[in-house]
């Protein structure tokens, strides 16, 4: 994962999905901009009845959009 406008970083495997959660929550303003609210693992209902927990709900007021957050390593253990 990169995150910065300005630096070069070095990619580094993530020890488990939850190290990727605490990043992505850290980093929330860079990643999706000083207007948005980043609300931590919700349970929502699918129109059909279906629950689930994201990992988070971004809000961006400035975009008047909302987003569901999953954070997935590429291979489980």
């Amino acid at each position: 994962m990169l995150i910065g406008t300005d630096f070069s970083y070095t990619t580094v495997p993530f020890e488990d999905e939850a190290e990727i959660e605490r990043v992505v929550q850290e980093n929330a303003e860079l990643l999706f901009g000083a207007y948005a609210l980043l609300i931590p693992q919700a349970r929502i209902a699918t129109l059909g009845g279906r629950t689930t927990i994201p990992d988070a709900i971004v809000i961006d007021f400035e975009a008047e959009r909302w987003y569901l957050v999953e954070a997935e390593r590429a291979t489980h253990g």
